[in-house]
């Protein structure tokens, strides 16, 4: 699967909008910047300098400032629960990320009713795997990354929701999507809590 493949099926898993919601792009959305859950997001969310952070980037966002307030904490999970529970055909799985989509699509999951399904980094995962082409991150590894899911974790007729804490270069999430596609699902969305695109 090549970019423009990726591009393409974006258009096709179109985002169900509502008002605390703002366009960016075709199939592209924020929440809105008056919508009160983005300013708490914006408010609780830390950022470091390649000083204070574990990899070298121009800001580093720490997770753990979302993670360790429970009422927001709380707020996404009903925001992100009852948007997918008012999709016309709402997800069968909620898939996330390794590691720190790990935090999110659980409990989303849990409330909707559906499994969680892990996507790791490739060679962590037991049993009969497909893997993505590797891809990008906003920070070098020694060699690029790539994402497997078990075979038998989602097939023909599973609707899914992505999940992951911040969207950068968009090379994770595109993994992800190629994983759901090579299994025969359908992805309703991708859904990070944060986004800095570079």
């Amino acid at each position: 699967m090549n970019g423009v493949d990726v591009a393409i099926q974006l258009e096709v898993f179109a985002v169900h909008t509502d008002m605390t919601l703002k366009e960016v792009s075709p199939n592209y959305y924020n929440l809105s910047p008056e919508s009160a859950l983005w300013k708490q997001i914006q408010k609780a969310y830390r950022w470091y300098t390649p000083k204070f952070s574990p990899r070298d980037i121009p800001r580093f966002a720490d997770v753990g400032s979302i993670t360790e307030d429970c009422v927001l904490m709380r707020a996404i999970r009903d925001f992100l629960v009852d948007r997918y529970r008012n999709f016309p055909e709402p997800p069968t799985h909620i898939l996330g990320y390794d590691a720190r989509g790990f935090l999110f699509g659980p409990m989303i999951a849990m409330e909707l009713g559906v499994p969680f399904v892990l996507l790791r980094k490739a060679g962590k995962n037991p049993g009969v795997l497909i893997e993505s082409e590797p891809y990008e991150k906003d920070y070098k590894e020694k060699e690029p990354e790539a994402m497997s899911i078990r075979q038998d974790s989602i097939g023909k007729g599973s609707r899914v929701v992505l999940v992951d804490d911040v969207l950068a270069s968009g090379g994770t999430a595109l993994s992800g999507l190629q994983l759901v596609e090579a299994c025969g699902a359908t992805a309703l969305e991708f859904v990070a809590v944060l986004d800095y695109i570079i």
